[in-house]
C-alpha cells in the first residue's frame, strides 16, 4: 500500500510538473552558407517574372509605415501599427477596399495593435490588441464580429491548427494554472492552454546572453512555421507536435566566436553597432517551398544591411547587398511576403529623392507623372525566381 501511494504521489508530481521541452540538434536540413557580398544585384538577373501592383491612393487608404503585409488569395492586408495605427485592405490589383481604424476603449475599438493575423477558415481579420489582452476580429469589410480575452502576454504570433498556435513572448512572464512560465516560445490555444515552451528566460537577469534574442517575424514553410533566433545560428520549425532545428547558418570566419556570444546583450549590441568585422544577426524576410530571402548585418549593424537568396533543391546561396530595378533605376526592398501562387512581394520606397533617380519614360516614372509626386500611395514589385541564376558559382 505504501508502494502504491509512492508510486502515485511521483507519477502525479512527474505529470504536472512543466518543463522546459528539449530540442534535438541532429538532424539540421539545411546548410545557408553566408559570405558577404556588398554588390547588388539586378532584378532582371534575380527574377524571371517581374510585374508591378500600383496601390491605389485616395483620403482613406494612406498609410504611414508597412509593418506587416498578408497577401491573401484575392486580397492585400498592410498593417501600419504606429502612425496611422490602422489595417489597410487592397484587392491584388491595387484596387482600395477599405481601412480598419477603430482605436478606442469601446466596443469594436482597440487601444493598441500588437499583432495581427488572417484566419483562412473565417475569413476575418484578427487584431492582438496588447493592452487589452484581447482578439477582435473583424470582417474585410471593416465589420466588427467580436471580441475575446487573453491570458498570454506575447509579442507575435503564428498560427499552426485550427486551435493551436505560436507565441513569442518577447521575454515576458506568462501564468498557467497560477504558476510562472518563463519561455520565449510558447505552443499554446488562444486561451492560454500551454501545451509546448522553449527557449527559458531568467527575468532576473537583467542583461540575458544574446542567443536568447529571437526574431520578431514568424514564417510559414508548407504547413509549419519558422522562427529564428538571431545570433545562435539556428532557424527552428514549429508545427503541433514541437519544435526543431530546421537551417544551419554559416557565417565562416565572419562569424560571432563564443567569446562574443557569451557576452550580456546590452554588451554585444555596443560592439556590433559600431564598425567591426562581423556578419551577424540573420533574420528571414520571405520563404516560399523553393526559396528563402533573409538579411543580416555586416560591419556594423545599425547602418550595413546585406541580404541573399538560398535554394532548397541546389543547397546554394546568391548573396548580395541589395536588389536593384535597372529597369527604373530605383532600389527596392527584399521581399516582405508571399503570395499563393509562389511570388515575392517587395515595395519601393518613393521619396523624392528616389524619384528624382527614376529613368524618363520608365513604367514607374510615367505612372509617377501621371498621378502626380503627392498622388502616389505605395508601389509593390511581384516577382518569381529566375532558376538559372543558380546553375552559376555563388556570387
Amino acid at each position: 500500500m505504501r508502494f502504491l501511494i509512492l508510486t502515485i504521489f511521483i507519477l502525479f508530481f512527474s505529470c504536472t510538473k512543466k518543463k522546459t521541452n528539449s530540442i534535438d540538434y541532429s538532424n539540421i536540413k539545411d546548410t545557408i552558407e553566408i559570405v558577404p557580398n556588398e554588390k547588388p544585384i539586378r532584378i532582371t538577373d534575380l527574377a524571371d517574372t517581374i510585374s508591378y501592383i500600383f496601390l491605389e491612393e485616395n483620403k482613406n487608404s494612406i498609410f504611414g509605415n508597412i509593418d506587416k503585409m498578408i497577401y491573401t488569395k484575392n486580397n492585400i492586408i498592410i498593417i501600419d501599427k504606429h502612425i496611422t495605427k490602422s489595417i489597410f485592405i487592397f484587392k491584388n490589383n491595387g484596387k482600395f477596399l477599405n481601412k480598419i481604424n477603430r482605436e478606442g476603449k469601446g466596443p469594436g475599438e482597440y487601444i493598441r495593435i500588437g499583432d495581427v493575423f488572417y484566419d483562412n477558415s473565417s475569413d476575418l481579420i484578427v487584431i492582438y490588441d496588447d493592452k487589452s489582452y484581447s482578439f477582435l476580429y473583424y470582417k474585410l469589410s471593416g465589420e466588427f464580429i467580436k471580441k475575446s480575452n487573453t491570458s498570454l502576454l506575447f509579442l507575435s504570433m503564428a498560427r499552426l491548427s485550427n486551435n493551436k498556435y505560436v507565441f513569442h513572448t518577447n521575454k515576458m512572464i506568462n501564468k498557467e494554472n497560477g504558476k510562472l512560465v518563463k519561455h520565449d516560445i510558447l505552443i499554446s490555444n488562444l486561451s492560454g492552454e500551454i501545451s509546448q515552451r522553449y527557449f527559458k528566460f531568467d527575468p532576473k537577469q537583467k542583461t540575458n546572453n544574446i542567443s536568447y534574442d529571437l526574431s520578431t517575424v514568424f514564417n510559414k514553410l508548407n504547413e509549419n512555421i519558422i522562427v529564428t533566433k538571431l545570433f545562435d545560428n539556428y532557424s527552428y520549425e514549429i508545427n503541433i507536435n514541437g519544435l526543431t532545428p530546421r537551417f544551419f547558418w554559416n557565417y565562416g570566419e565572419k562569424g560571432l566566436n563564443i567569446d562574443y556570444r557569451n557576452k550580456p546583450s546590452s554588451e554585444i549590441y555596443k560592439i556590433l553597432t559600431e564598425d567591426n568585422k562581423f556578419a551577424f544577426g540573420h533574420d528571414i524576410t520571405a520563404i516560399t517551398n523553393d526559396y528563402i530571402f533573409f538579411s543580416y548585418g555586416y560591419k556594423n549593424f545599425a547602418k550595413n544591411q546585406l541580404g541573399g537568396v538560398y535554394a532548397f533543391n541546389k543547397k546554394m546561396t546568391i548573396n548580395f547587398s541589395s536588389i536593384f530595378d535597372e529597369l527604373n533605376n530605383c532600389h527596392i526592398s527584399l521581399p516582405i511576403c508571399t503570395d499563393a501562387n509562389g511570388n515575392f512581394i517587395s515595395f519601393i520606397e518613393l521619396n523624392e529623392e528616389n524619384i528624382s533617380k527614376l529613368k524618363e519614360d520608365s513604367q514607374l516614372m510615367n505612372y509617377i507623372q501621371s498621378k502626380g509626386i503627392y498622388g502616389i500611395n505605395s508601389i509593390l514589385v511581384k516577382y518569381k525566381i529566375n532558376s538559372k541564376l543558380f546553375n552559376h558559382e555563388k556570387i
